[in-house]
């Protein structure tokens, strides 16, 4: 499974760490951005994606950051804590 993980918070940090633990492919990150973000330097850290495939969640609805997400050919977006609504934008 190709997974977009969204997320905020401890508890989304954890859920990520978990999913690496147990090798799942993670191929894109988005966090909100530092303003509001909580663990956003863990996420990224857990994460061990590089800069590019790290998005600012502010950022959801752009049609550049649309056309980053699905050139990613995620099979599942995952969302914890994620404090913007995904709405149809995302899919493919």
């Amino acid at each position: 499974m190709r997974i977009l993980f969204m997320a905020n918070n401890w508890v989304g940090w954890q859920v990520l760490r978990w999913l690496r633990e147990i090798d799942e492919d993670i191929v894109g990150l988005v966090v909100p951005p530092t303003g509001i973000a909580k663990f956003r330097d863990d996420l990224v850290e857990v994460s061990g994606l590089p800069k590019s495939r790290v998005f600012d969640g502010s950022e959801i609805k752009t049609r550049a950051m649309r056309a980053m997400v699905k050139d990613l050919n995620a099979t599942l977006g995952l969302s914890i804590f994620f404090p913007y609504i995904i709405g149809s934008e995302l899919r493919t």
